[in-house]
């Protein structure tokens, strides 16, 4: 997930709350589809959360009306992760191409592709060993989009 350097000045109350919404609003395993768009909206509320977190008058950035690849880019402008950290930023970028494959076709054979390079990629990027116990139980899925949104959550707090 995070480096080591990211614990100082994160409180673990902050962790778990962000656990708490991601366990909340995940579906189970086997709803691939309900798990992209969802884990997709969690991690858009996090990026709004940094936007607005780091702006002098954050009210005038809804009036924009900003698409995710925007919110992407303006995001990692404003937070500067350290170098384990950056790969975050081409997961959050996978997922939204995996999302808009899905939401733009009404059958796609490819999404398991789109799936299958998300969270390869995420896995390949931790900088901790796999997780194989949580991957049975929750799907790589489901852990690679609770990697790259514990990680926006705890770079940005």
């Amino acid at each position: 997930m995070v480096s080591k350097s990211n614990w100082d000045g994160f409180e673990p109350k902050e962790f778990w709350e962000s656990f708490d919404v991601f366990a909340e609003h995940m579906p189970g395993k086997e709803q691939t589809e309900l798990c992209i768009l969802k884990g997709h909206l969690l991690v858009e509320e996090t990026l709004n959360r940094i936007i607005k977190k780091r702006l002098a008058a954050p009210t005038y950035i809804a009036e924009a009306r900003l698409e995710f690849s925007q919110k992407l880019a303006l995001a990692r402008s404003l937070l500067v992760l350290n170098e384990e950290d950056r790969w975050v930023w081409d997961g959050v970028r996978k997922l939204n191409e995996t999302r808009n494959r899905l939401a733009h076709r009404l059958v796609d054979s490819g999404i398991n592709d789109k799936v299958t390079d998300f969270t390869s990629f995420v896995e390949s990027s931790l900088a901790a060993p796999s997780q194989q116990d949580q991957m049975q139980e929750f799907g790589e899925l489901t852990m690679s989009i609770f990697n790259v949104y514990v990680t926006l959550n705890w770079a940005s707090a």
